[in-house]
């Protein structure tokens, strides 16, 4: 995994969070997978499946549900998962040779994460 890698999901997914606030809406899974550049998702991936391959791969994918079926917190009863248990989830997907994606580029992803709450205070400032 590089660089480049976590920057496009990280890209991809600030346009599903542009609050930051580091979770999202389980039914926005396939539009992350369909914005996030391939290998991760399947941007750019040429197929005349395209959409099957989607929903195949976001079923395959082992991640972390929060908030099933109950009514109350932030999501207002809507499962969601996290920016680090999705990413985690995908390169474990994109790289099956990794034993543990959670450690590979940690560094990189902070960064990131850093990278969007730097860009939300930013607007924050703007906007008072």
């Amino acid at each position: 995994i590089t660089d480049a890698h976590v920057d496009a999901f990280r890209d991809a997914w600030a346009e599903i969070d542009p609050d930051a606030l580091q979770r999202i809406s389980l039914t926005d899974l396939p539009r992350l997978v369909m914005a996030t550049p391939y290998p991760l998702g399947l941007k750019n991936k040429v197929t005349n499946t395209l959409r099957s391959d989607c929903m195949k791969l976001v079923k395959q994918l082992d991640i972390k549900v929060y908030n099933p079926g109950v009514s109350s917190g932030d999501m207002g009863g809507i499962d969601w998962i996290t920016y680090y248990d999705t990413l985690d989830a995908l390169v474990r997907h994109a790289f099956p040779s990794i034993q543990d994606a959670a450690m590979v580029g940690l560094e990189v992803v902070s960064e990131s994460l850093t990278s969007i709450e730097k860009q939300l205070a930013s607007k924050k400032e703007a906007n008072l």
